[in-house]
């Protein structure tokens, strides 16, 4: 699905017109935090997965991330963001009215020991 400016949805928040790049199959911790993240705050967003230690290796993916891991989200405007703390923050500064990090600590679960 490609995006356009932010909206609401009943299927949930539409972010900027960006493209997350993951890994195929979902197993690396790293872009699974971002997916989990953006679940939970109702974001879509459009992703390509994919294949770990081969594709995000090549040059054409090097130019979105000279380190070459995942994940990146790639901004409209072409430049890119490849941590998953910051990319998390970055959809969080988007949609701060979206339950997410902010959201009450007596909504939140605690462990006990």
């Amino acid at each position: 699905m490609a995006l356009q400016a932010p909206r609401a949805g009943p299927a949930g928040i539409l972010a900027r017109a960006v493209k997350l790049y993951v890994d195929r199959g979902g197993t690396a911790p790293s872009p699974r935090r971002v997916r989990m993240y953006l679940a939970e705050k109702g974001i879509t967003v459009p992703h390509e997965p994919l294949e770990l230690h081969r594709e995000n290796r090549t040059r054409e993916f090097r130019r979105r991330n000279p380190i070459g891991i995942l994940p990146v989200l790639e901004l409209d405007a072409g430049s890119c963001i490849s941590e998953s703390l910051a990319i998390c923050r970055y959809f969080e500064e988007l949609h701060p009215e979206l339950a997410g990090w902010h959201a009450s600590m007596a909504a939140r679960p605690s462990a006990k020991a």
